[in-house]
């Protein structure tokens, strides 16, 4: 058995981190979600965010040393773009078979943007 399977076996997550995004990568996130080319799981009304799962679907269905990475990475905002999901269900979300996230750190920058964003363009 090699080391990665043994790892596996043994349940011991990768050594994958969590990369920071750039300024430049915030402010396009920022721009497309302004422009509701994509969206975060900040966008799920708090009495839904149990439903979270049934919206992102690859987090229902991630094995548990997968779940441990996603927290060890912090991840804390997930979100994809409108054009990759796939029909609405019946709670009225869209359905996403795929996800990136950010950490809370990048999720507070994103916020700050998008804030910049609207002031400029006069949507508070």
């Amino acid at each position: 058995m090699s080391e990665q399977e043994q790892s596996v076996c043994e349940g011991v997550v990768t050594g994958s981190t969590y990369v920071s995004k750039t300024d430049k990568e915030i402010k396009q996130l920022a721009l497309r979600l302004y422009r509701g080319e994509i969206f975060t799981s900040m966008q799920i009304k708090e009495h839904d965010t149990q439903i979270i799962g049934s919206i992102f679907m690859p987090l229902m269905l991630l094995d548990d040393l997968s779940r441990k990475q996603l927290i060890l990475n912090g991840a804390y905002c997930f979100y994809e773009e409108v054009s990759k999901a796939g029909p609405r269900s019946v709670n009225g979300y869209l359905c996403f078979f795929s996800f990136m996230y950010l950490d809370r750190p990048d999720a507070g920058r994103l916020i700050d943007r998008l804030r910049d964003i609207e002031e400029m363009l006069g949507d508070d």
